[in-house]
């Protein structure tokens, strides 16, 4: 009796010991799994968090991205282009003689804001050694421009901060300038006094025409939106270069081309046809240069409407748009002071940091690459460019925002 009541507790106690090692395992297993989850939480409890990069981190950032994205000459990248494949991502450089000035550029912007400091010193050496680059026919044959040259190059031409040989060298380098001939057939000298003369710029300001565009976009896109853009830009690269020569055969072509321009854009939106927000930023620019170069205020009165009227610029999701607007707004903001430029060009570089900056950090959106530049999604492949002009053009508006 005494012997049967033993084994029966013997059972019981083993069936407890049983049960004992089953829940324990159980719980080790279950801390296996959760021990990451309980790591993560407890250094998020007792960690500080990294702090967001500033303004002026993130232009280095990119600044630095774009130095060592070149080809084997030297130059800079057009951009890099990705696209998510089945095996991961598949990046490519597009290669181009066409955007050194605006990389050159936006590490002078740097240097110019900050030349005390160690990084500014770098890019200015940076910045010898690339004109170098840009002057070797052996390396870049031709400048045939599609975007400024001499606009960006004018600034150091005529900066007091760097030597006289990196002067010299931005002079050469606007000089290989190479526009499209087929726009240039029209001009001719004294072009305004010649009969048939219409200034389209004046008329917007005496109520003869109208920039105003429908607020419906259903009507379609200018088919002469890349005209305009060409004449624009050559308007604005030949007022720099009368700026660096005080020669005035390059400032009549500057208004000869702003003209042109105007007129494509006034006569295209009479008829219902409509332009993107960096095309009428890019004309903006263009009349606010000739502004400076004529002290004609027609010019600025015409540019100013871009940036008064609700209906002619809007807040896009357009990384180009916000580069290129964000850039005319802060010039803007330079000659009349109006508020608002300054409210729009932080939406843009807030909305392009949050939104389209590539970098590994809970500021931002989830990272592609990890580049740690912006980009810009191309909507139904699921890809990704990352454009050498507009990062310029971002950099220029965080250094700004950094002084």
């Amino acid at each position: 009796m005494i012997s049967a009541l033993k084994i029966k507790l013997q059972k019981k106690d083993l069936l407890r010991v049983v049960v004992l090692v089953v829940l324990l395992g159980a719980a080790t297993l279950g801390l296996v799994y959760a021990f990451p989850y309980i790591r993560d939480w407890w250094l998020d409890l007792t960690t500080d968090p990294v702090p967001e990069p500033t303004n002026k981190e993130i232009a280095v950032k990119v600044l630095d991205w774009m130095n060592e994205n070149r080809d084997k000459s030297g130059r800079y990248l057009a951009k890099v282009t990705c696209k998510i494949e089945d095996d991961g991502m598949d990046c490519n450089a597009v290669e181009s003689n066409q955007t050194g000035a605006p990389v050159i550029w936006a590490k002078f912007k740097h240097f110019e804001a900050f030349s005390d400091e160690d990084k500014s010193k770098e890019y200015l050496a940076q910045i010898d050694n690339d004109l170098d680059v840009y002057l070797d026919q052996s390396k870049v044959d031709t400048l045939q421009i599609n975007f400024w040259n001499c606009r960006f190059l004018q600034e150091i031409y005529l900066s007091d901060k760097v030597s006289e040989s990196i002067r010299e060298k931005a002079l050469k380098m606007c000089s290989r300038n190479v526009y499209n001939p087929l726009l240039s057939q029209g001009f001719t000298e004294n072009f305004s006094e010649q009969e048939g003369y219409y200034d389209y710029v004046e008329s917007v300001l005496t109520g003869d025409r109208s920039i105003y565009e429908t607020a419906d976009k259903s009507f379609p896109l200018s088919e002469q939106e890349p005209e305009l853009i060409s004449y624009a830009v050559y308007a604005s690269d030949e007022a720099a270069q009368f700026k660096m020569t005080e020669d005035d055969y390059y400032l009549e072509r500057a208004e000869y081309f702003a003209n042109q321009a105007a007129s494509i854009y006034v006569n295209e939106t009479a008829e219902n046809r409509f332009f993107g927000d960096s095309t009428k930023c890019i004309l903006g620019v263009a009349l606010l240069d000739l502004y400076r170069a004529t002290a004609n205020d027609k010019y600025i009165r015409f540019a100013s409407e871009f940036g008064n009227n609700g209906d002619a610029i809007s807040t896009t999701a357009d990384v180009n748009a916000m580069a290129v607007c964000g850039m005319f707004y802060n010039e803007m903001f330079s000659e009349l002071y109006y508020d608002n430029y300054l409210a729009d060009r932080g939406t843009f570089v807030v909305k392009a940091k949050r939104e389209f900056f590539d970098y590994d950090h809970e500021a931002f959106a989830s990272p592609i690459n990890n580049f740690g530049a912006f980009y810009e999604p191309t909507y139904g492949d699921d890809g990704y460019n990352y454009s050498t002009v507009d990062n310029s053009l971002l950099v220029y508006l965080l250094v700004g925002l950094s002084r």
